[in-house]
């Protein structure tokens, strides 16, 4: 009963009032259970956003090549050639050939 009142300063009388009246109506009246009532209709707190640093920010997008992928089911066992290089003119590093991992 302790346990059930302490629920009345977070959630108020008429909702502890409620819960009450569901777990008997359940037929389940224990705290535990009025408890878990309170909680599941209390309302979750608001999402953090959190501010990407600048310092972490992506100075060369990534760019999608289904042609790897496509290479994984060729009887070559993965190996792109040159055609399947990714080579964007905005990201030097992507000039290197890329193969795919296979052993």
């Amino acid at each position: 009963m302790v346990q059930i009142l302490s629920m009345i300063p977070i959630d108020g009388l008429d909702a502890v009032d409620a819960a009450c009246a569901e777990a008997l109506s359940e037929g389940v009246p224990a705290a535990s259970v009025v408890i878990n009532i309170l909680a599941r209709h209390r309302e979750p707190p608001p999402p953090l956003t959190i501010d990407t640093p600048d310092a972490l920010r992506l100075t060369c997008e990534p760019v999608a090549d289904c042609k790897r992928y496509d290479s994984l089911r060729r009887p070559n066992h993965g190996k792109i050639t040159g055609a399947g290089r990714v080579t964007p003119k905005a990201c030097p590093r992507h000039d290197e050939p890329t193969e795919a991992l296979r052993q």
